[in-house]
């Protein structure tokens, strides 16, 4: 079985902030399911990305990460911006995928 887990700020352990989305990715990968994560760079820290959609494959998981720069004092029409462009382009990175079940 594949999986597509959609979450805009998948982080890692080493970074600040809530794993609950690794945990459940790599318990995933435990149970034999294959996981592709598509997510964005904004809370990824001291990871350098090129435009676009880069790839990371790590503890058996597979995260597709949109380049994308986002700060919390972004203002509000900045970040509005910043949440319709991942909205849409992970949209289509979703759709170019093939997947068994999609979890977002």
């Amino acid at each position: 079985m594949k999986l597509i887990y959609l979450h805009q700020y998948f982080i890692f352990p080493e970074s600040d902030g809530g794993t609950r989305s690794y945990d459940l990715a790599t318990s995933f990968v435990q149970n034999g399911i294959e996981v592709e994560i598509v997510t964005s760079s904004g809370m990824m820290q001291n990871v350098s990305f090129n435009e676009g959609w880069n790839l990371i494959q790590r503890d058996g998981i597979k995260v597709h990460v949109l380049k994308l720069n986002y700060d919390n004092s972004f203002g509000v029409l900045k970040r509005i911006y910043t949440f319709l462009k991942f909205l849409i382009l992970s949209t289509f990175k979703i759709l170019s995928l093939k997947a068994d079940l999609v979890l977002a």
